[in-house]
């Protein structure tokens, strides 16, 4: 898998890459999700990563007053990691 940029402490594939810019999410975003959100296995040896209920909380909290314009957007954010931890897709959840 080839990759072309690293967020943190993960590598990003030239796919993630372009859907993170078609769909407009920063890399503040993918590092919240990181930070604060859960995780959960997948049947194909990936890892999803989202924000639950309890995560977002926790975002909120680290935000306080000063939340993000388009929190809306962050909160329905979701990717998924390979096993060597790179990053193959990201996209909001609906």
């Amino acid at each position: 898998m080839s990759t072309s940029n690293l967020i943190g402490s993960f590598q990003t594939s030239r796919h993630a890459e372009k859907r993170k810019a078609q769909r407009s999410i920063p890399e503040m975003a993918i590092e919240l999700l990181v930070k604060f959100g859960s995780s959960e296995p997948s049947y194909d040896q990936t890892e999803r990563l989202y924000f639950s209920d309890r995560d977002w909380k926790r975002v909120k909290r680290y935000f306080g007053a000063w939340m993000p314009n388009k929190s809306g957007q962050l909160r329905e954010l979701c990717l998924v990691l390979a096993q060597d931890g790179t990053i193959i897709t990201v996209a909001h959840a609906h």
